[in-house]
């Protein structure tokens, strides 16, 4: 292997771990450090404005980590064929959380709070539906942030 092939593999190899550690990072820190935060120290309706606004960002920043490290497990000559679909199939399964949230659930929890009027989610007959859409919400969050955790490992 020559040196710039060598630094090219190395190059390619660092990419993916850096895109795996920013997606990583960018679901831990919203869902289990800012959010809370957010809830902490507002409340009501703009503390969920601003989560909102806060998942909205996450779900680009999925989307565009996804298709980045869908090109680079595919341009990695260091992987193996077996490790190249594990990996495509780690990042599909991530992106596929991120799309249920962000085209199914996240625009349905909005229209609801919006549906609730001025006293609220809380004091709406729509309350128990909310609240088991945002707990499925929660749930495919920690499965892509259990995810993440593996695609960084599995990235080096």
């Amino acid at each position: 292997m020559t040196a710039l092939a060598s630094r090219t593999l190395g190059r390619i190899a660092a990419a993916r771990l850096l895109v795996a550690v920013l997606w990583a990072g960018a679901l831990w820190v919203l869902g289990y450090i800012a959010a809370p935060a957010v809830f902490g120290i507002a409340h009501g309706t703009l503390a969920g404005d601003i989560v909102g606004a806060f998942l909205r960002r996450l779900a680009w920043i999925s989307i565009v980590c996804a298709a980045l490290m869908l090109v680079l497990v595919q341009v990695s000559p260091d992987l193996e064929r077996g490790r190249r679909r594990y990996l495509n199939l780690l990042v599909l399964a991530m992106l596929a959380c991120a799309l249920v949230m962000v085209v199914g659930l996240q625009p349905a929890m909005a229209q609801m709070r919006e549906a609730a009027g001025p006293l609220g989610i809380r004091a709406s007959p729509l309350w128990t539906k909310f609240a088991i859409m945002h707990g499925v919400s929660q749930l495919f969050h920690l499965i892509e942030s259990v995810l993440a955790a593996v695609l960084v490992v599995k990235s080096r």
